[in-house]
């Protein structure tokens, strides 16, 4: 072949393409040239079969020899003409390529299947061929969602082969059904509506793949179809709004949010109500959370669930299964009033007056007054937003009397540099009135301020630290002192309780000396006695005979043959019988005794070290002197396992309950909860994977009637923030320099204490 010829076949065959997709053709069979040399032409005239009028530049004509076209032409002037095709047998398509006549192409022998049935046979010389293209069927008719005009997709499938490459289409436009001209024959058609819509076939039926009996079309039939598709679950109601008067009135363009509460991600999104305060929402499948809101801003709507309630906790929650359709969801919706002001300080010794504070740095907490019970309750305040008559203003709030508490932080020096002093600038006022529909103005705020109390208690090491809280909490001439090995845990954790009871310090010590630091310390205490935990093991007699020097009184041993029999001896040299309360705490780890020896101290009981799994004799024969009045076990079964729990109750008339949470800082805040009131003078903050500051902090929170606390080297776990707001202590005591805790649990706690202050004025 030669290279002109080549260059032509292609032009051609790119021709073919683009003429085929104008007529709605997806695709064409490749293309060849006719045989070199051939003899045979064919020509002919296109016309339209309804009133024989030439069809002009509107008509391909393709050659087929197999199902390779081998030759084309167009009927630029209605007639066409195409050389040089060998004799033979051939099938021969004419498609229309315009827009305009309603025209549906067809085969040399006038069918318009997806094959010829009488081949067309070319001889040498000149072949006539005339065609009269036929008027397709058309389908019409509406498509609607609930009796109303909608747009769809409609996927037709052809039941009967058609032409090569022709691709019907239906379309949908503001609910009409329109088509372009199709072939006779056999069709299902799928009307989707989207995912609000449940997709039904030709016959109306919910499918997705066309059922019987088919769309039968004939030549120029016009075929109506009127499909009505049912809603794809549903969730319907009306939102109305209270009026001043006390009637209701429907809410347009009323903001409805819905949220998948399976899958919350998928199928939760926004709608609003129409101008008659209905609201539609389809294509739903699970339950679902409905929260309502007011068009906008200025129409001081208070938010509300589905339910009545103004929080997600009291929602009402909707099922939606199997395109199920729920209505009469409705709502009522009251108009809330506005707070507006600011705060303002007053001058303060040492720091002066700053006028309007900075909002970067101030918080507002409002409470409402619940005429029931006469308290304020906290509720949450939208804002501050734009500003009314200069001031920010909060809201909507629900008509009613307020409280209004604002803190404002100030430092005195550098933030968190050394010797820097945090304050808050606190203030309020009680007894403001919120009306329907009105702003009111609580005008300015004056504010004092005040110094949250948040330090540390540490040292250059475990036995400086043990001193450094023992000098911060003891005045000299304590009852007795108590020296315990600060290389390890177990006879501390049960001297800590010992010690806080008695109103003496757990001191730490080294195995063979005591360090120049715990011996100043007891020269400055100068205790009645000292009490030695362990044996000579843990604290060696040298250590024995150093601290008969430090005091004027005795020095005694509290050991046993193990950690077990030692806690027991430490209880029954403390306790008498008839304790209130006797912890069990594991013997093997630190944790859950930690806090629990403060605890212990408040209460006036011991802690006794036990094996995961059982008491041991000792231990069981200490609970059966004591006799508690009940028994706490400090942590959960992963700890202190429940055949413990079994065993004690035969040791108590009271009850055998567990103290844990879900983990060591849970179960630490869990401890504290049911056992110190709000309002303690303080609580100790200890690091809660290592134990030696917590061993003499554990004594000293139990001298002061505070708990420990157990919080991560980096902060201040949700847990513990939750029990430090609840107990609203007067002083937080970090124990352990920066390398056991950082200050950004100092500035955690003083953000705590911030907001407990503001939560009364």
């Amino acid at each position: 072949m030669s290279p002109n010829r080549g260059g032509w076949r292609i032009g051609v065959a790119a021709v073919a393409v683009m003429l085929a997709f104008a007529g709605g053709m997806s695709a064409v069979p490749a293309f060849a040239s006719a045989a070199s040399g051939g003899t045979g032409t064919l020509t002919g005239q296109v016309t339209q079969a309804s009133d024989g009028a030439p069809v002009y530049v509107c008509a391909n004509v393709l050659v087929y020899r197999g199902s390779t076209v081998v030759a084309h032409a167009m009927a630029n002037d209605s007639t066409y003409q195409i050389a040089g095709l060998e004799p033979g047998s051939y099938s021969v398509l004419f498609t229309p390529n315009c827009t305009g006549p309603d025209l549906i192409g067809e085969w040399g022998d006038g069918t318009h299947g997806a094959t010829q049935q009488t081949p067309t046979t070319i001889v040498a010389g000149s072949n006539m061929l005339n065609v009269a293209l036929d008027p397709g069927a058309h389908i019409t008719g509406t498509l609607t969602g609930s009796g109303a005009p909608i747009n769809g997709i409609v996927t037709v499938v052809p039941l009967s082969p058609l032409l090569p490459g022709y691709a019907p289409r239906v379309g949908v436009s503001v609910g009409r059904i329109g088509s372009t001209p199709l072939p006779p024959g056999r069709y299902g058609l799928i009307f989707d509506g989207g995912p609000e819509w449940i997709a039904e076939d030709q016959n109306g039926v919910a499918t997705t793949t066309p059922t019987s009996p088919p769309l039968v079309l004939g030549l120029s039939e016009t075929t109506s179809v009127n499909i009505d598709l049912a809603p794809a679950g549903e969730i319907s109601g009306t939102v109305r709004v209270v009026n001043a008067d006390g009637t209701l009135s429907p809410m347009p363009d009323a903001l409805v949010e819905y949220q998948n509460l399976d899958t919350p991600n998928e199928q939760s999104g926004l709608t609003r109500s129409g101008a008659d305060g209905r609201y539609v929402i389809r294509g739903l499948n699970g339950r679902y959370q409905l929260e309502f809101e007011g068009p906008d801003e200025s129409a001081r709507i208070l938010p509300e669930f589905l339910g009545g309630s103004r929080t997600a906790d009291g929602a009402q929650i909707v099922e939606i299964r199997n395109n199920a359709v729920v209505g009469g969801k409705d709502v009522v919706l009251e108009v809330g009033g506005i707070l507006g002001g600011w705060a303002k300080s007053v001058p303060t010794p040492g720091i002066g007056g700053r006028g309007y504070l900075n909002s970067f740095f101030t918080t507002f907490a409002f409470s409402r007054l619940d005429t029931s019970t006469g308290k304020y309750v906290r509720v949450d305040a939208p804002g501050p937003g734009e500003p009314i008559n200069g001031d920010p203003y909060w809201g909507p709030l629900e008509p009613g009397t307020y409280r209004i508490v604002v803190d404002n932080v100030y430092w005195d020096g550098d933030p968190g540099a050394p010797g820097a002093k945090r304050y808050t600038f606190h203030g309020g006022v009680t007894g403001i009135v919120v009306g329907r529909d009105a702003v009111t103005d609580f005008g300015d705020l004056p504010l004092t301020t005040r110094y949250f109390d948040v330090s540390r208690a540490s040292g250059a090491d475990r036995f400086a630290t043990s001193a450094a809280v023992s000098a911060a909490t003891f005045a000299p001439g304590v009852p007795v002192a108590y020296l315990a090995n600060g290389m390890t845990f177990p006879d501390a954790l049960s001297g800590a309780a010992a010690a806080g009871a008695k109103n003496g310090p757990v001191l730490l010590t080294a195995a063979s000396s005591i360090p120049a630091e715990i011996s100043a310390e007891l020269a400055r205490l100068a205790p009645q006695r000292i009490v030695v935990l362990g044996g000579a093991g843990a604290v060696s007699d040298a250590v024995v005979a150093k601290a008969k020097t430090l005091t004027h009184g005795s020095v005694s041993r509290l050991s046993g043959a193990d950690r077990y029999s030692t806690s027991a001896a430490i209880s029954r040299a403390t306790f008498a019988t008839g304790v209130p309360v006797a912890y069990l705490a594991n013997g093997m780890t630190f944790p859950d005794a930690l806090s629990g020896a403060a605890a212990a101290a408040k209460l006036g009981g011991p802690v006794l070290l036990t094996a995961t799994g059982a008491l041991s004799a000792p231990v069981k024969a200490e609970l059966s002197r004591l006799a508690p009045k009940k028994i706490v076990v400090l942590g959960g079964t992963g700890a202190v396992a429940e055949a413990v729990l079994r065993q004690a109750r035969v040791y108590t008339h009271g009850t055998v309950t567990r103290a844990s949470g879900a983990d060591r800082y849970a179960t630490s805040a869990a401890l504290s909860a049911v056992t110190f009131a709000s309002g303690v003078p303080v609580v100790y903050l200890a690091d809660g994977l290592t134990f030696p500051d917590a061993l003499s902090g554990a004594a000293a929170a139990g001298s002061r009637g505070g708990p420990v606390l157990l919080v991560e080297p980096g902060g201040i776990p949700e847990a513990t923030a939750d029990e430090l707001i609840r107990l609203a202590p007067k002083k937080i005591v970090a124990l352990g320099g920066t390398g056991a805790l950082t200050d950004a649990v100092l500035d955690d706690a003083r953000s705590v204490l911030s907001y407990v202050s503001a939560q009364t004025p």
